[in-house]
């Protein structure tokens, strides 16, 4: 009744779909304007012409044929600031149908693609009537995620986002249970006691699942192998595992509180590019990760980013962040292999894939390509969709709601960043919702902390096929790393063992894909 576009344009929620149109011949596939659902596409030969085969993952279309093998160009990219370009997967001949994208696919013609664009309109109000407005969206917008056939829970960290979903979702159903991952190893990356106190605060039914660097370690290949792309942290384990517990107590949906952090510009380092301070010493936990450090000894030299400045007209703090740890990636590979993937120019394809950001200041354009690469490519993708869906759980972020997120790009960036305080707007919005120290606390990221090496089984991952097999990662390097860790200071171990996963994540992805056939990987 509508097309594509008009009914894409209608639709309120999360969604990648795939229709054929009988009456036109052609197949229609669709993804949501954020890519909270994932849709990957291969092209095969065919002696008729090319066969188009579609999934959600890419072990689907590895079973349904595609080779498994590298992408040598997006690895080159993602070993350089972590996420490969926007289009892409680390897989050779897998793509991904963009967020917002519509592919049209007939016979004998070649694929149409257009996009459903975000609409901006400036917000003309003032503050207090943004922070109204905010709310009474908000409210919509969990409200309409609570509509199930089935158990739902909510996510809850001690950190604002997670917590006002849980608020507004406990008005409709008191006693909601609500899932907490607590680290034994505790300090600063432990959030059980200030979800506690929430969940006690706002009647939830607080359930807490506790992990220590054994489980987490254990547990970390596995989830690897589920969320296809690389990670540099062991959060994607401890994901993989809150969902299990989920699915064992027959939770179905999760309300979750991803997005916010891109809407109201909550990161550090988007602070950063509005010019405040000193965030590295108030937000430790972002530092070498979002955040730029100084420990960088004993890598290779930081790359030369005058591609990004040209293409952006600055080089956003997440971007130099991301460019630091590539550095110390690619201090673990093999000489040779990392000159051949520089031979691929990661900096001038990543910055062609940053480049099409339409943002009237720099926090602005930075939160709208840290959107387009690591929410959707990691964030919603790796760490959230997939290890949900591993267990058959179905995560609903209510911050990602078409109407919350236009109404969050219409305000200016001094509603969101006052002074040091992220999220202000936001903030103002809740006030009475939630406990108030929650509602006054600094972001602080989803992070499993540092590990004593000794809990973490590395070294036992030393042995895998893919260090053998003349891929691009020394073995050599990464145990001199390792051993230099082992007396290591909690900042040290932080700022390297990204690095180090990161070069063991593509170890167990290798040896999930590219090293069995694709019916084991499966299987798998």
């Amino acid at each position: 009744e509508h097309g594509a576009r008009g009914a894409v344009e209608q639709l309120r929620g999360e969604f990648a779909f795939v229709l054929f149109d009988e009456r036109t011949q052609t197949l229609v596939a669709a993804r949501d304007g954020f890519g909270v659902r994932p849709l990957l596409l291969a092209e095969r030969p065919h002696p008729g012409g090319p066969e188009w085969l579609l999934a959600s993952e890419a072990k689907a279309l590895f079973a349904m044929g595609v080779e498994p093998r590298w992408n040598e160009a997006a690895l080159a990219v993602a070993c350089a600031f972590q996420y490969p370009p926007k289009d892409a997967t680390i897989f050779e001949g897998v793509r991904q149908v963009q967020p917002g994208e519509i592919l049209y696919l007939g016979a004998g013609e070649p694929p149409r693609r257009e996009w459903v664009a975000a609409r901006r309109r400036p917000w003309t109000g003032t503050f207090d009537e943004a922070a109204r407005e905010l709310l009474a969206t908000l409210k919509d917008a969990v409200r309409q995620r609570l509509r199930a056939e089935v158990p739902i829970a909510a996510l809850l960290s001690g950190g604002l986002d997670s917590t006002i979903v849980a608020a507004l979702a406990a008005r409709h159903f008191p006693g909601l249970p609500a899932y907490t991952v607590s680290f034994t190893a505790g300090g600063d990356h432990d959030e059980e006691a200030l979800a506690a106190r929430s969940a006690a605060a706002l009647g939830l039914d607080h359930r807490v699942v506790s992990l220590d660097a054994e489980a987490l370690a254990a547990a970390l290949p596995t989830a690897v192998a589920h969320g296809e792309g690389l990670v540099i942290n062991h959060h994607s384990a401890a994901k993989y595992l809150l969902m299990q517990r989920l699915a064992a107590d027959g939770i179905t949906v999760a309300l979750t509180g991803e997005g916010a952090d891109e809407l109201f510009f909550g990161y550090a380092h988007l602070r950063a590019d509005a010019g405040v301070p000193g965030l590295d010493q108030s937000n430790a936990a972002s530092a070498g990760l979002m955040l730029p450090s100084d420990e960088t000894q004993g890598a290779a030299r930081v790359r030369d980013l005058a591609p990004i400045a040209a293409a952006l007209g600055f080089v956003p703090t997440w971007v130099r962040a991301k460019a630091e740890l590539g550095a110390r990636v690619q201090s673990l590979m093999h000489v040779d292999f990392r000159r051949h993937l520089e031979s691929h120019r990661p900096t001038e394809r990543f910055a062609a894939s940053l480049a099409d950001t339409v943002g009237a200041d720099r926090p602005t354009v930075a939160a709208e390509t840290w959107t387009s690469h690591a929410l959707t490519g990691y964030i919603l993708e790796t760490l959230s969709d997939r290890m949900e869906l591993a267990h058959a759980v179905e995560g609903r972020p209510a911050f990602l709601d078409g109407r919350v997120a236009a109404l969050a790009r219409s305000l200016p960036t001094e509603f969101k960043i006052r002074g040091r305080q992220e999220k202000a707007v936001l903030r103002e919005a809740v006030r009475g919702v939630i406990p108030e120290d929650v509602r006054l606390r600094e972001k602080h990221p989803f992070l499993a902390p540092p590990a004593p090496l000794h809990a973490t089984r590395l070294w036992l991952e030393l042995d895998r096929p893919a260090f053998q097999s003349g891929g691009p990662f020394d073995r050599d390097r990464i145990a001199r790393r390792l051993r230099s860790l082992e007396n290591a200071d909690a900042r040290e171990r932080a700022v390297w063992m990204p690095a180090v996963l990161l070069a063991l994540s593509f170890a167990w992805l290798h040896d999930a894909y590219i090293a069995r056939p694709a019916a084991a990987a499966l299987a798998r």
